[in-house]
C-alpha cells in the first residue's frame, strides 16, 4: 500500500487523478494533460509511482528510437495502517492537497471557455443528514454500489469522463432536545401562526431579524402558505409548542398544526430575543 507522503504530493496527486476512470495513458498523453508540469519533473514523479506499484506499465512502443510507455493505475489508496499513524497535521495537509486538486480540476474546466454547468452536468453542493450508524452504513453501501456498477466502464464514444469527489465529514452531535423556550419565543411562534392565518404576511416579514429580513419577502411567505393550504386545507387547530436548540444562540420552536387533510409542523427558528431567523412548514414528525 502506498504511503500518504507518496500519494499526496500536489503533482503526483494530479497524475493519479489523470488516470481515474480506468484510463491508460502514455507519457506523451499525460504530459499533454499536465502541460504546466516540466517534462523532467513529470517523468520523475511517474517513475516514483511506478516504483511504488501505484502505476503499472501496460504497454511499450518504440518511436524514433525512444521507448514510449503506457501506464494504468493499480493501487492508489492509503491503507488503515497508514491512517493510524497520521497526525492531525498530516490529515490537515492531506485534505488541503485533496481540495487543491479539486480546485485545479475546476479551474481547468472553467478555462475551456464554452462552459454550461447544466449541459455539462457539473455541480457542487453540500448537504447534511441526520443518520445513526446503521443508517449511515446503509447510505454508504448504496452509494458505493451505484459507483461500483459503473467502475469498470471503458472509454467509448458517447461516454464522458466524470470526476466524482467525496468528503464525508462528521458534524456536531446534534440539537439539544427539550431546550427551555421563553414565554416571548412561545408567543412569537403563535403570533406567526395568527398573522399567517389572517394573511398578514408583511407583518410576519417584519418579525425577522434585520440580518435576514432583506432575504425574505411577504410575497414568498404568502405563496408558501397558500400552497400548503391549497394542498391540505385550512388550519383547524394548533397543539402545544416544543423547542430545541439547533445551534448556540438559536431556538427552534415546533408548533404542531392540524389541517383539514393533513398534520404539519410550523418550524420557527428564532434568536434569544424572539426575532425570526427561519420559518417553514414540514410534515408532522419531520
Amino acid at each position: 500500500m502506498a504511503s500518504a507522503d507518496l500519494l499526496l504530493h500536489p503533482v503526483r496527486l494530479r497524475v493519479l487523478q489523470a488516470f481515474l476512470g480506468g484510463r491508460t495513458l502514455t507519457t506523451g498523453e499525460l504530459g499533454a494533460e499536465l502541460a504546466d508540469v516540466p517534462a523532467a519533473s513529470l517523468y520523475r514523479h511517474v517513475a516514483r509511482l511506478v516504483d511504488a506499484g501505484v502505476l503499472a506499465v501496460v504497454g511499450e512502443r518504440r518511436i524514433r528510437g525512444a521507448v514510449e510507455r503506457t501506464y494504468e493505475l493499480r493501487a492508489a489508496r492509503i491503507g488503515p495502517d497508514q491512517l493510524a499513524t497520521m497526525t492531525v497535521d498530516d490529515h490537515r495537509q492531506a485534505f488541503m492537497a485533496f481540495v487543491a486538486g479539486l480546485l485545479g480540476d475546476f479551474d481547468r474546466y472553467l478555462a475551456r471557455g464554452d462552459i454550461d454547468l447544466v449541459r455539462d452536468g457539473v455541480t457542487y453542493n453540500m448537504d447534511a443528514l441526520w443518520l445513526d450508524d446503521d443508517e449511515y452504513a446503509d447510505v454508504l453501501l448504496r452509494v458505493n454500489g451505484i459507483l461500483a456498477a459503473h467502475a469498470k466502464n471503458r472509454p467509448v464514444p458517447g461516454r464522458k469522463r466524470r470526476i466524482i469527489a467525496s468528503a464525508l465529514l462528521r458534524g456536531d452531535e446534534g440539537p439539544q432536545s427539550g431546550a427551555v423556550m421563553t414565554d416571548t419565543q412561545r408567543e412569537a411562534a403563535t403570533t406567526v401562526l395568527r398573522l399567517a392565518r389572517a394573511g398578514r404576511f408583511a407583518e410576519v416579514r417584519d418579525m425577522f431579524a434585520p440580518a435576514v429580513r432583506d432575504l425574505v419577502t411577504a410575497e414568498a411567505l404568502r405563496a408558501a402558505w397558500t400552497a400548503e393550504v391549497a394542498a391540505h386545507g385550512q388550519v383547524l387547530d394548533a397543539g402545544p409548542p416544543s423547542s430545541e436548540t439547533p445551534s448556540p444562540g438559536l431556538t427552534l420552536v415546533e408548533l404542531p398544526l392540524r389541517l383539514e387533510r393533513a398534520a404539519v409542523t410550523l418550524l420557527v427558528t428564532m434568536t434569544s430575543t424572539a426575532q425570526l431567523a427561519g420559518l417553514r412548514l414540514a410534515p408532522a414528525g419531520r
